[in-house]
């Protein structure tokens, strides 16, 4: 067997010139990388705050839908919901402060009867949620 006769691959390493760019190449995907990063970082905290503003709102809305239908027809609703008075409204104040945090976050809402035809009567039952600096949580 002649072993001059067998064909054996090139094995080299990288150049200098070849780990230059490489590297070059590499810092230039990491930055761009880093702008997503932090835009995905202030997504998940907008996110978080949706979902305290939604937690707020749903035990609200939770809470008046389980006041009576005499209750909610009540000329002075409005009044009541604002200052908190209603009768059995008594589990949920006009503030909300998350479990494990020091945020208060401000709870408003309102009731107003629906002009409607026929035999049914509905109202329209509005919840509003301030965030600590005053501003209104919008819907996302």
């Amino acid at each position: 067997m002649n072993r001059s006769a067998t064909a054996h691959p090139d094995t080299r390493g990288f150049s200098l010139v070849e780990l230059i760019v490489t590297v070059v190449l590499a810092g230039i995907i990491f930055a761009a990388m880093v702008p997503l990063f932090v835009n995905a970082s202030k997504a998940s905290s907008r996110d978080r705050v949706r979902n305290v503003a939604a937690s707020a709102a749903q035990a609200r809305i939770e809470s008046i839908r389980l006041l009576s239908w005499s209750q909610l027809t009540d000329p002075g609703i409005n009044a009541e919901l604002q200052s908190n008075t209603v009768p059995g409204l008594g589990t949920f104040g006009p503030t909300y402060t998350p479990p494990g945090t020091n945020s208060v976050y401000y709870v408003s809402s309102t009731v107003t009867p629906v002009p409607s035809s026929g035999q049914a009567n509905y109202v329209r039952v509005q919840v509003f949620v301030f965030a600590p600096d005053g501003k209104l949580f919008q819907p996302a």
